[in-house]
């Protein structure tokens, strides 16, 4: 949705790529064993089956080719013969919203994913948007005729049209919602603002290493999300006595030590080891993306077969090397995804990003306590040992977030009281000539302290 929303900005409809020869593989026979273990580690995975959101809609599974695992991505067509595929929030962002309007379940939400992806919108900033203009509509600060949108119609699939019409289009006040909820609610007033909702997909008041990925991302980055949470959900549903379930204290300290830097990295009784934590998956996560590994499968964190249950992080710099015949291991692959991952703030530094100034939640984080969370509704984690934190009814401690950020900067080898870059991280990365790039504009940390590279 995010690539789709930037090609729609720019009016490019699609990207065609077309070639004669075949790809060919450095090290066949290694890749093939390693596909082979690939298989073995993911035996026994649930197949995961299609989002069905109605019954007159039919839908049937479509993984990619050779996918060993599956994910929610299918294909569909609706009652009236419209076809297309159909995948995660993408799918369901109005669907709730639907069933509560007409009473039952219809193919309103497929045709609304279909507009979203038409009109270049992403879906995943929809939710939010949708949940701010339902309580600015029951707090009566937005009416039908001041909106100029059919408000107390929402859910319906007029309303839906008219919306993202008039975003696609800036008309009315999709003028001022096509900028997204941050930007919308401040220009409507002070009511409007007060009505922002508190809907983070895996919410760092429960979870705070993924505060981290939020203070530093310009938008949701579910992937960071999932290696975070995939395997605490899992240890959630093993605390919750769910049959089959193999995620235990020990397995997910493993996971943490072993993919995460330590095992306090998931012992949330304490602040230690969240900063190294985002570091370490943000940088996984780039390199991964950059390797057109499918999020659903990479990395491998959990195994159901083997006898630690715990998967391989060097797997991904394995693939790599037998692809490409460069050899290359775990640290060094991580290394590039900290390559682009600097690569990425430099340009949203020269753009504007003012480093640690922009780096913050949204402020209902530290302000509104958690109600719940999806699939988790007490907010269940780990603590020391066996022990059980519930983060229900909590707040980002502002104290403690500041602290982790100063960490986060001092492991990324930058400036913690700014939050910018310096000259010689960038060069030790390989990118001397971004620093040389960003110095003259003012945009590089001045008189840093020394980092966990230039000590």
């Amino acid at each position: 949705d995010g690539l789709a929303a930037v090609m729609g900005a720019k009016n490019l409809k699609a990207v065609v790529v077309a070639g004669e020869s075949k790809i060919s593989v450095a090290r066949p026979d290694e890749l093939k064993e390693l596909i082979g273990r690939v298989k073995w580690l993911k035996r026994g995975a649930p197949m995961v089956q299609p989002l069905a959101a109605s019954p007159t809609l039919r839908t049937r599974r479509r993984a990619c080719w050779g996918c060993v695992q599956g994910c929610v991505r299918s294909f569909s067509v609706a009652e009236d013969g419209s076809s297309g595929k159909t995948m995660c929030a993408a799918a369901t962002y109005y669907q709730a919203r639907a069933r509560q309007f007409y009473g039952e379940w219809t193919d309103v939400s497929f045709h609304a994913n279909r507009l979203a992806d038409a009109l270049g919108l992403d879906a995943f900033a929809l939710i939010p948007l949708l949940m701010w203009l339902d309580n600015c509509r029951q707090a009566g600060v937005l009416s039908d005729e001041a909106a100029g949108l059919p408000l107390s119609q929402i859910g319906s699939l007029e309303f839906i049209e008219k919306l993202l019409h008039g975003i696609a289009r800036r008309e009315g006040i999709g003028e001022v919602l096509g900028w997204g909820t941050d930007a919308a609610a401040p220009a409507l007033g002070g009511q409007a603002e007060a009505q922002v909702g508190d809907y983070v997909p895996y919410d760092p008041r429960i979870y705070v290493s993924t505060g981290v990925c939020y203070a530093t991302e310009t938008r949701w980055s579910y992937p960071q999300l999932h290696e975070i949470c995939r395997p605490l959900l899992a240890w959630v549903a093993w605390r919750s006595g769910v049959f089959g379930t193999y995620v235990t204290g020990d397995v997910v300290r493993a996971i943490g030590a072993r993919f995460w830097g330590s095992e306090n990295s998931v012992n949330y009784a304490t602040d230690e080891g969240k900063a190294d934590c985002a570091k370490r998956v943000q940088d996984r996560v780039y390199v991964k993306e950059s390797l057109g590994l499918c999020d659903n499968t990479w990395p491998i964190l959990m195994v159901e077969g083997s006898p630690d249950h715990v998967g391989d992080p060097s797997l991904e710099s394995q693939v790599y090397a037998a692809v490409t015949g460069r050899e290359i291991d775990e640290a060094g692959l991580n290394q590039a995804g900290e390559r682009i991952f600097n690569l990425q703030r430099a340009v949203l530094v020269r753009e504007g990003r003012r480093g640690r100034l922009d780096d913050r939640l949204p402020e209902f984080c530290h302000t509104h306590a958690i109600k719940g969370i999806f699939a988790n509704p007490d907010g269940m984690v780990p603590g020391p040992g066996e022990d059980i934190i519930y983060r229900k009814g909590k707040v980002v401690e502002r104290a403690g977030f500041d602290k982790i950020m100063d960490e986060y900067y001092s492991l990324r080898g930058w400036q913690p009281e700014s939050g910018l870059q310096t000259a010689k991280h960038l060069s030790n990365l390989g990118l001397g000539d971004i620093a040389a790039d960003l110095a003259p504009r003012g945009q590089l940390a001045t008189d840093a302290p020394p980092g966990p590279d230039q000590a």
